[in-house]
């Protein structure tokens, strides 16, 4: 009889490993499809921010055209006339780019057609704005003062047709919001149905493990007991022949004994098997309980740190800007998380280019607020104050970040480490006034190295982070000038790259900046723009030479290269 009872243990073995793997399955499949939404609901919100800064650029381009019909000198004319056509130009790409955007498969026909329609709506509009700003940037000086009603007529078309423009763009922005509205029911919609899976796997682990393995355990009581009523009919038998044979009478009775011992092991087996299963169940409904709410934590702070991360990389210049001031050049940026306490900074006035790669105290979100607080002081000195030389830039910076932490009743000791090239190598310039292109330099703690000649050049910064303590009253930033007769190549970075640990040995050792060095040196003739996978692939392969233990990343990395001449 025993034979035709299916063993619990093992029935229960299979049926747990089977379980496990439909969860892991559908746990594989969910983390999928919530990446696709997700990703989708992204991609529509930076849809929706770049509309809104097309709005933004429409007024900048109103406001910059009516500043041209009252400026006196030519010089200011001049420059005030570049500003309107890189404005001009950058707001006619952005919209041509909306335009032959592709949707998100969530976006319902009617929805998409909408939004089309009213592209189609605003095309009047647009075409007379960008009418008005290709001929209003064919004009110069003298010819203003000619035909100045004509340059005002078309000044005043853009004025005309600005708030329709405008109007059209924020019903796009409107109808794209909704469409991400979308995205976001799409989710929630996916969740309950996740809910609803977890719920439905859990019953049919009651269903199809559990409640069988209590069948067979019941089937295995109720075999014992029959046994037991046999013996107890057989003690009785013996009883009664007891007179006959004492001796046998004897060995039946500790035969009887060695039963009823078997009998209460068996019985003890049971009670603790069944304490094993309470347990057992005990423990799982409180692994359950924990999985949910680490889950549900892990998608709030990791929402939380995708957001801030859209934040700051909306706050870093646009690479298109910086290909086309240097169409040889490259930035290396990899955060060590999602966000960085590294950022690159660019920014063209008054015929000169100012770049800067700039290294926050930390790393991830606090070294993300530190990159904020940077990037805006960096703007309101060079934008809104107009200072374009490169120590000047820094002693203003060190001043306002100062004054911003008020480290004076603070004593906070957060500071920033920046490498700042400022270039005039503007050709107009150049032609009007004569003279060498040049590249102004000033450091704080980082270096700046450059290649002419064929040969490495490398300028130190100041032992003095922006915001940390002067050593006297009276020290202050210096600035280097680099006169170009020949074309050169300029490499600035933060420390991220010189001190990741990797290379042979047990547990690794830095890069070095020694190293940087002599890698770019030996790939002097190599293209620029291809010196950037060069440098990535090189510190992946520093990392992983390391034997014993697998090197990680350990600090934000951030390496600019660009050349002039």
């Amino acid at each position: 009889m025993e034979n035709n009872i299916t063993n619990p243990k093992r029935k229960l073995t299979i049926s747990y490993v089977a379980a496990l793997v439909v969860i892991g399955v559908l746990t594989i499949l969910t983390q999928l499809i919530f990446h696709y939404v997700i990703n989708m609901h992204s991609i529509d919100e930076s849809i929706i921010d770049i509309t809104r800064e097309q709005i933004f650029l429409t007024e900048r381009i109103n406001n910059e055209a009516n500043r041209l019909i009252g400026i006196e000198e030519e010089k200011e004319f001049s420059r005030e006339m570049d500003n309107f056509k890189v404005l001009s130009s950058t707001w006619s790409q952005i919209q041509e780019n909306l335009k032959d955007l592709e949707y998100s498969p969530i976006f319902p026909d009617a929805h998409i057609a909408e939004i089309r329609g009213t592209f189609q709506k605003m095309a009047p509009h647009y075409n007379s704005i960008k009418i008005s700003n290709d001929e209003i940037s064919k004009f110069y000086f003298d010819q203003r003062e000619i035909d100045k009603e004509s340059f005002e007529l078309k000044i005043n078309t853009i004025a005309a047709h600005k708030n329709d423009f405008q109007g059209y763009m924020e019903e796009i922005s409107g109808l794209l919001k909704t469409g991400s509205e979308l995205h976001k029911e799409t989710v929630k919609k996916f969740q309950i149905g996740i809910f609803s899976a977890n719920i439905l796997v859990l019953l049919v682990l009651g269903l199809f493990i559990f409640k069988p393995v209590v069948s067979d355990i019941s089937k295995h009581v109720n075999l014992i007991d029959k046994q037991n009523e046999e013996f107890e009919k057989l003690t009785s038998e013996l009883i009664v022949t007891e007179e006959q044979t004492v001796e046998a009478s004897q060995l039946l009775l500790d035969k009887n004994k060695e039963l009823v011992s078997l009998k209460e092991q068996l019985e003890s087996s049971l009670k603790s098997e069944q304490a094993s299963k309470s347990e057992f169940e005990f423990a799982n409904s409180e692994l359950t309980s924990a999985y949910d709410e680490i889950q549900y934590k892990n998608k709030q702070i990791n929402a939380s740190i995708n957001y801030a991360q859209r934040i700051q990389s909306a706050l870093l210049p646009q690479l298109g800007f910086v290909e086309k001031a240097f169409p040889d050049s490259f930035i290396l940026f990899k955060p060590k998380d999602v966000v960085s306490g590294d950022f690159y900074w660019f920014f063209q006035k008054d015929y000169k280019t100012i770049i800067a790669a700039v290294d926050c105290m930390g790393h991830g979100v606090p070294g993300a607020f530190m990159s904020l607080i940077g990037e805006r002081l960096l703007y309101e000195t060079v934008y809104i104050r107009g200072i374009t030389e490169a120590d000047i830039i820094l002693n203003e910076l060190h001043e306002k970040f100062k004054i911003t932490l008020k480290k004076d009743i603070t004593h906070n000791d957060d500071t920033l480490d920046i490498a700042l090239c400022v270039i005039d190598n503007h050709p107009q310039r150049l032609e009007l006034f004569g003279g060498l292109p040049k590249v102004e330099f000033a450091g704080a703690r980082n270096p700046l190295i450059y290649i002419k000649d064929g040969e490495i050049h490398e300028i130190k910064g100041e032992k003095l982070s922006i915001g940390g303590n002067l050593r006297s009253g009276t020290e202050k930033f210096t600035k280097h000038v680099i006169e170009l007769d020949t074309p050169a190549r300029f490499y600035i970075f933060s420390d991220g790259y010189q001190d990741q640990f990797g290379g042979p040995g047990p547990r690794g050792k830095k890069f070095t900046k020694k190293r940087m060095m002599n890698l770019l040196l030996e790939n002097k003739y190599m293209p620029i723009t291809q010196q950037k996978d060069l440098l990535e692939k090189t510190l992946a392969d520093w990392m992983a030479e390391a034997k014993e233990e697998q090197q990680v990343q350990i600090d934000d990395v951030l390496v600019i290269g660009f050349s002039v001449g």
